[in-house]
């Protein structure tokens, strides 16, 4: 009927924006593969929500990928990221879909014999999806800023570097209230 229109139009627009920035991950992957001055990455691992996402949210699987391009200075680099994460809710069938797209902004300190430790920080777009397929009536999605600060270390692994990172992601303005809290820290481990 027409109660159920909005929550496809709303899906749809979800699913639109994921296809938007995928698109955009894959064509600076291609890109990224041009260049030795870029490198692209990609990296699995999971969400842990902080704060008060966690009184209702539970730890769950994330995926990310983008690519990062080296500035002039050594040890600077710029890029974009496009992630993804899903933790199911404490209670009922709920779960929490965590889409992001950041522009980074990286700096690579050095480190510890072959290990490379690099802080991270970027700012982007948050989606932030509550599906429940018992209480279909309580889905809704938030979309806005928000904001990622991270530290990444990096080993040589044959012909790539595989690395680990650890971010604190948080919402800001609708992304980020006392219904609908988006906190969280995304641990990752990947290649590049």
């Amino acid at each position: 009927g027409l109660a159920s229109r909005p929550r496809v139009v709303m899906l749809a627009t979800v699913s639109n924006r994921f296809l938007l920035l995928a698109s955009a991950v894959a064509l600076l992957l291609g890109a990224g593969a041009a260049s030795a001055q870029k490198r692209a990455f990609v990296a699995g691992g999971a969400i842990v929500p902080l704060g008060e996402f966690a009184a209702v949210a539970e730890p769950g699987v994330a995926i990310a990928a983008g690519v990062l391009l080296e500035a002039g200075t050594r040890g600077l680099a710029m890029g974009v990221e496009a992630s993804y994460g899903r933790g199911g809710h404490s209670s009922g069938d709920a779960r929490s879909d965590v889409y992001g797209l950041m522009g980074l902004v990286a700096y690579t300190l050095g480190g510890l014999g072959p290990v490379e430790l690099t802080p991270v920080g970027g700012g982007g777009a948050l989606v932030h999806a509550r599906r429940s397929r018992g209480s279909p009536g309580l889905d809704a999605t938030r979309a806005g800023a928000g904001g990622t600060l991270g530290l990444r270390a990096t080993i040589p692994v044959g012909g790539v570097r595989a690395f680990a990172t650890g971010s604190y992601v948080l919402g800001l303005g609708d992304v980020n209230t006392t219904a609908f809290p988006t906190e969280l820290l995304s641990i990752t481990a990947g290649v590049t």
